[in-house]
Protein backbone atom coordinates (compact mmCIF):
# COMPACT_ATOMS: atom_id res chain seq x y z
CA UNK A 1 0.00 0.00 0.00
CA UNK A 2 1.60 3.30 -0.84
CA UNK A 3 0.11 7.13 -0.94
CA UNK A 4 0.18 8.94 -4.23
CA UNK A 5 0.64 12.75 -4.51
CA UNK A 6 -2.72 13.01 -5.01
CA UNK A 7 -4.02 11.30 -2.27
CA UNK A 8 -5.30 8.12 -3.52
CA UNK A 9 -3.86 4.96 -2.20
CA UNK A 10 -2.54 2.18 -4.29
CA UNK A 11 -2.44 -1.61 -3.65
CA UNK A 12 0.20 -3.43 -5.17
CA UNK A 13 0.98 -7.20 -4.95
CA UNK A 14 4.21 -8.23 -2.89
CA UNK A 15 5.91 -10.18 -5.40
CA UNK A 16 6.26 -8.01 -8.41
CA UNK A 17 4.45 -4.77 -7.58
CA UNK A 18 1.45 -5.46 -10.02
CA UNK A 19 -1.37 -2.51 -9.01
CA UNK A 20 -4.66 -4.24 -8.00
CA UNK A 21 -6.40 -0.97 -7.47
CA UNK A 22 -6.71 2.04 -5.43
CA UNK A 23 -8.53 3.53 -2.19
CA UNK A 24 -10.11 6.93 -2.31
CA UNK A 25 -9.59 8.60 0.82
CA UNK A 26 -6.18 9.32 2.55
CA UNK A 27 -6.11 8.80 6.23
CA UNK A 28 -4.71 11.83 7.26
CA UNK A 29 -0.78 12.52 9.40
CA UNK A 30 0.07 9.58 11.61
CA UNK A 31 0.66 10.43 15.07
CA UNK A 32 1.77 6.55 16.14
CA UNK A 33 1.63 2.91 15.56
CA UNK A 34 2.17 0.03 17.08
CA UNK A 35 1.96 -3.72 16.58
CA UNK A 36 -0.11 -6.35 18.51
CA UNK A 37 1.38 -8.57 20.62
CA UNK A 38 0.41 -11.07 18.48
CA UNK A 39 2.22 -9.44 15.44
CA UNK A 40 -0.88 -10.10 13.89
CA UNK A 41 -2.59 -6.58 13.81
CA UNK A 42 -1.32 -2.56 13.65
CA UNK A 43 -2.98 -0.28 15.92
CA UNK A 44 -2.15 3.37 13.84
CA UNK A 45 -3.20 6.90 15.18
CA UNK A 46 -4.14 9.62 12.63
CA UNK A 47 -4.72 13.53 13.14
CA UNK A 48 -8.48 12.64 11.69
CA UNK A 49 -9.79 11.75 14.45
CA UNK A 50 -9.76 8.11 14.53
CA UNK A 51 -7.27 5.02 15.32
CA UNK A 52 -6.98 2.45 12.15
CA UNK A 53 -6.45 -1.34 13.29
CA UNK A 54 -4.86 -3.04 10.16
CA UNK A 55 -4.19 -6.40 9.22
CA UNK A 56 -0.15 -6.77 9.55
CA UNK A 57 -0.35 -9.44 7.01
CA UNK A 58 -2.24 -7.56 3.97
CA UNK A 59 -3.00 -4.24 4.56
CA UNK A 60 -6.70 -4.95 5.36
CA UNK A 61 -8.44 -2.54 7.28
CA UNK A 62 -10.06 -4.23 10.32
CA UNK A 63 -11.97 -1.36 11.90
CA UNK A 64 -11.58 2.10 13.20
CA UNK A 65 -11.45 3.92 16.75
CA UNK A 66 -13.05 7.18 17.25
CA UNK A 67 -10.25 9.14 19.05
CA UNK A 68 -7.87 11.60 17.99
CA UNK A 69 -4.44 9.41 19.56
CA UNK A 70 -1.34 11.08 19.51
CA UNK A 71 0.76 7.96 21.28
CA UNK A 72 -0.79 3.95 21.47
CA UNK A 73 0.25 0.80 23.33
CA UNK A 74 -1.21 -2.82 23.79
CA UNK A 75 -0.99 -4.24 26.46
CA UNK A 76 0.99 -7.61 26.76
CA UNK A 77 -2.36 -9.66 26.60
CA UNK A 78 -3.69 -8.32 24.12
CA UNK A 79 -7.12 -6.94 25.61
CA UNK A 80 -6.49 -3.65 25.94
CA UNK A 81 -5.19 -0.83 24.32
CA UNK A 82 -4.13 2.76 25.28
CA UNK A 83 -4.12 6.01 23.48
CA UNK A 84 -2.88 9.13 24.89
CA UNK A 85 -4.60 12.05 23.54
CA UNK A 86 -4.33 15.72 22.70
CA UNK A 87 -6.36 16.93 25.61
CA UNK A 88 -3.85 15.13 28.39
CA UNK A 89 -6.06 12.07 29.05
CA UNK A 90 -5.71 8.77 28.39
CA UNK A 91 -8.21 6.39 26.92
CA UNK A 92 -7.99 2.84 27.45
CA UNK A 93 -10.28 0.57 24.81
CA UNK A 94 -11.57 -3.01 26.35
CA UNK A 95 -11.07 -4.44 22.85
CA UNK A 96 -12.97 -7.71 24.21
CA UNK A 97 -15.78 -5.96 24.65
CA UNK A 98 -15.41 -3.04 22.79
CA UNK A 99 -15.78 -0.78 25.72
CA UNK A 100 -13.05 1.85 26.92
CA UNK A 101 -12.30 4.01 30.03
CA UNK A 102 -10.41 7.17 30.66
CA UNK A 103 -7.13 8.18 32.94
CA UNK A 104 -7.34 11.94 33.41
CA UNK A 105 -4.59 14.07 35.21
CA UNK A 106 -2.48 15.34 32.67
CA UNK A 107 -2.88 18.78 31.76
CA UNK A 108 -1.50 18.61 28.31
CA UNK A 109 -0.80 16.29 25.25
CA UNK A 110 0.54 12.64 26.15
CA UNK A 111 3.14 12.32 23.98
CA UNK A 112 4.08 8.76 25.40
CA UNK A 113 2.21 5.52 26.75
CA UNK A 114 3.70 2.27 27.88
CA UNK A 115 2.25 -0.79 29.74
CA UNK A 116 4.28 -2.59 32.27
CA UNK A 117 5.49 -6.57 31.51
CA UNK A 118 2.65 -7.59 33.99
CA UNK A 119 0.18 -5.06 32.40
CA UNK A 120 -0.91 -3.72 35.76
CA UNK A 121 0.60 -0.18 35.15
CA UNK A 122 0.60 2.43 32.58
CA UNK A 123 3.54 4.93 31.83
CA UNK A 124 2.62 8.08 30.38
CA UNK A 125 4.33 10.83 29.38
CA UNK A 126 3.11 14.62 28.81
CA UNK A 127 3.91 17.80 27.11
CA UNK A 128 3.37 19.16 30.92
CA UNK A 129 6.56 18.15 31.32
CA UNK A 130 5.41 15.35 34.16
CA UNK A 131 5.37 11.49 33.85
CA UNK A 132 2.66 9.39 35.51
CA UNK A 133 2.34 5.54 36.51
CA UNK A 134 -1.14 4.28 36.46
CA UNK A 135 -2.87 1.00 38.31
CA UNK A 136 -5.06 -0.32 35.36
CA UNK A 137 -6.83 -2.49 37.65
CA UNK A 138 -8.03 0.28 40.12
CA UNK A 139 -8.08 3.12 37.40
CA UNK A 140 -6.11 5.66 39.37
CA UNK A 141 -2.81 7.26 39.48
CA UNK A 142 -0.53 5.65 41.58
CA UNK A 143 2.96 8.32 41.48
CA UNK A 144 4.00 11.53 39.03
CA UNK A 145 7.41 13.02 38.86
CA UNK A 146 8.91 15.90 37.24
CA UNK A 147 11.64 14.73 35.68
CA UNK A 148 13.33 18.41 35.46
CA UNK A 149 12.24 19.83 38.46
CA UNK A 150 14.70 22.60 38.45
CA UNK A 151 14.58 23.06 34.46
CA UNK A 152 11.22 21.47 33.62
CA UNK A 153 10.74 19.67 29.42
CA UNK A 154 8.05 18.45 27.72
CA UNK A 155 8.58 13.85 27.63
CA UNK A 156 8.60 13.26 24.13
CA UNK A 157 9.70 9.22 24.92
CA UNK A 158 9.04 7.54 28.02
CA UNK A 159 9.25 3.76 28.75
CA UNK A 160 10.34 1.37 32.36
CA UNK A 161 13.84 1.43 32.98
CA UNK A 162 15.69 -1.79 32.50
CA UNK A 163 17.86 -0.94 35.49
CA UNK A 164 15.46 -0.67 38.37
CA UNK A 165 17.61 1.59 40.59
CA UNK A 166 17.03 4.43 38.32
CA UNK A 167 13.51 4.05 37.73
CA UNK A 168 11.92 5.75 34.27
CA UNK A 169 13.76 6.49 31.24
CA UNK A 170 12.46 10.02 30.10
CA UNK A 171 13.52 11.86 26.75
CA UNK A 172 13.33 15.30 25.32
CA UNK A 173 15.35 17.14 22.78
CA UNK A 174 18.14 17.88 24.56
CA UNK A 175 18.81 14.21 25.72
CA UNK A 176 17.85 11.10 27.76
CA UNK A 177 17.26 10.79 31.49
CA UNK A 178 16.51 7.95 34.62
CA UNK A 179 13.76 9.52 36.52
CA UNK A 180 12.57 8.04 39.78
CA UNK A 181 10.52 10.28 42.12
CA UNK A 182 11.90 13.78 42.19
CA UNK A 183 15.36 13.13 41.60
CA UNK A 184 17.02 12.85 37.92
CA UNK A 185 20.73 11.24 36.53
CA UNK A 186 21.50 12.00 32.98
CA UNK A 187 22.12 9.32 30.91
CA UNK A 188 23.17 10.66 27.48
CA UNK A 189 22.93 14.39 27.11
CA UNK A 190 25.39 14.89 24.14
CA UNK A 191 22.79 13.68 21.84
CA UNK A 192 20.15 15.85 20.59
CA UNK A 193 17.46 13.23 20.92
CA UNK A 194 14.86 12.12 18.57
CA UNK A 195 13.77 8.71 19.53
CA UNK A 196 15.41 5.97 21.90
CA UNK A 197 14.28 1.90 22.23
CA UNK A 198 15.36 -0.71 24.94
CA UNK A 199 14.84 -4.38 23.45
CA UNK A 200 12.43 -6.75 24.78
CA UNK A 201 14.81 -8.80 26.96
CA UNK A 202 15.97 -5.35 28.93
CA UNK A 203 19.38 -5.69 28.02
CA UNK A 204 20.34 -3.43 24.91
CA UNK A 205 19.14 0.36 25.11
CA UNK A 206 19.81 2.52 21.80
CA UNK A 207 19.49 6.77 21.19
CA UNK A 208 19.43 7.95 18.09
CA UNK A 209 19.37 12.30 17.00
CA UNK A 210 22.39 14.18 16.05
CA UNK A 211 24.34 11.12 16.70
CA UNK A 212 23.66 7.47 17.94
CA UNK A 213 24.50 5.45 21.28
CA UNK A 214 24.01 1.67 22.04
CA UNK A 215 24.33 0.79 25.82
CA UNK A 216 24.66 -3.02 25.71
CA UNK A 217 24.82 -5.75 29.32
CA UNK A 218 22.94 -3.35 30.79
CA UNK A 219 22.92 -4.10 34.68
CA UNK A 220 20.52 -4.16 37.78
CA UNK A 221 22.97 -1.30 39.28
CA UNK A 222 22.77 0.82 36.36
CA UNK A 223 23.93 1.22 32.67
CA UNK A 224 27.76 0.47 30.64
CA UNK A 225 29.65 2.73 28.97
CA UNK A 226 27.83 3.57 26.09
CA UNK A 227 29.45 2.77 22.41
CA UNK A 228 28.61 5.17 19.62
CA UNK A 229 27.39 4.91 16.09
CA UNK A 230 28.38 7.48 13.10
CA UNK A 231 24.65 7.78 12.22
CA UNK A 232 21.94 10.51 12.78
CA UNK A 233 18.84 8.96 13.05
CA UNK A 234 15.09 10.34 13.35
CA UNK A 235 13.99 7.48 14.87
CA UNK A 236 14.95 3.65 15.80
CA UNK A 237 13.93 0.19 16.62
CA UNK A 238 15.69 -3.03 18.17
CA UNK A 239 15.10 -6.59 17.61
CA UNK A 240 13.30 -8.84 20.97
CA UNK A 241 17.18 -9.86 22.19
CA UNK A 242 18.98 -6.27 21.15
CA UNK A 243 21.37 -7.92 18.61
CA UNK A 244 19.90 -6.13 15.35
CA UNK A 245 19.24 -2.36 15.36
CA UNK A 246 17.15 -0.03 12.83
CA UNK A 247 17.68 3.22 12.07
CA UNK A 248 15.68 5.76 10.45
CA UNK A 249 18.00 8.64 8.56
CA UNK A 250 16.19 11.40 6.45
CA UNK A 251 16.82 8.81 3.52
CA UNK A 252 17.38 5.74 4.45
CA UNK A 253 16.81 2.82 6.60
CA UNK A 254 19.66 1.27 8.36
CA UNK A 255 20.47 -2.04 9.88
CA UNK A 256 23.36 -2.63 12.21
CA UNK A 257 24.33 -5.19 14.59
CA UNK A 258 24.49 -4.39 17.97
CA UNK A 259 27.22 -6.89 19.01
CA UNK A 260 30.11 -6.01 16.62
CA UNK A 261 28.50 -1.94 15.69
CA UNK A 262 28.83 -2.51 12.36
CA UNK A 263 25.99 -1.74 9.34
CA UNK A 264 24.45 -4.85 7.70
CA UNK A 265 22.65 -3.46 5.45
CA UNK A 266 21.22 -0.36 4.29
CA UNK A 267 17.63 0.70 1.23
CA UNK A 268 16.52 4.23 0.58
CA UNK A 269 12.80 5.62 2.11
CA UNK A 270 10.04 6.10 0.10
CA UNK A 271 10.33 10.05 -0.87
CA UNK A 272 14.17 11.09 0.37
CA UNK A 273 14.72 14.32 1.78
CA UNK A 274 11.00 15.81 1.94
CA UNK A 275 10.49 16.75 6.06
CA UNK A 276 6.74 16.74 4.88
CA UNK A 277 6.96 13.00 4.60
CA UNK A 278 9.89 12.43 6.77
CA UNK A 279 10.06 8.55 8.87
CA UNK A 280 7.89 9.06 12.44
CA UNK A 281 7.23 5.37 13.77
CA UNK A 282 9.70 2.33 13.31
CA UNK A 283 8.67 -1.02 15.01
CA UNK A 284 9.69 -4.30 14.71
CA UNK A 285 7.02 -6.90 14.65
CA UNK A 286 6.90 -9.75 18.08
CA UNK A 287 8.23 -12.08 16.48
CA UNK A 288 11.12 -10.09 14.46
CA UNK A 289 10.07 -11.54 11.29
CA UNK A 290 8.61 -7.82 10.13
CA UNK A 291 9.46 -4.28 10.45
CA UNK A 292 7.26 -1.31 9.92
CA UNK A 293 8.00 2.07 9.05
CA UNK A 294 5.24 4.86 9.18
CA UNK A 295 5.59 8.72 7.64
CA UNK A 296 4.32 11.76 8.54
CA UNK A 297 1.63 11.55 5.91
CA UNK A 298 -0.27 8.60 6.45
CA UNK A 299 2.02 5.75 5.03
CA UNK A 300 3.00 2.90 6.71
CA UNK A 301 5.75 0.24 4.95
CA UNK A 302 5.80 -3.18 6.10
CA UNK A 303 9.48 -4.92 5.26
CA UNK A 304 10.17 -8.26 5.51
CA UNK A 305 13.32 -9.18 7.31
CA UNK A 306 14.98 -12.33 5.60
CA UNK A 307 16.76 -15.24 7.77
CA UNK A 308 15.44 -13.79 11.25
Amino acid sequence: FGVREDGLIEKRGSEIGTLLGTIEGHPGQLYDFVFSPDGKEIAAGFNSGFIQIIDAENGQILGNLEVNAQSLNFSPDGSLLAAGLPDGSIRVFTLDNGGHFDLEGHFDSVNDVKFSEDGQFLLSGSADCTISLWNIEDRERKQTILPGKEEPFQVLRIDFSPSETLGYLVGDISGLVAAKEDAKYTIEGVIRLSDFAVSRNKQTLAITGSGTSIFTEIQEEGFSTSHLLSVKGNILALNGNGTLLAIATDDSLEFWSTRNRTGVFSTPLQDPGLPVNGPIQLSFSPDNTLIALGYQNGLIEIFGIPSN
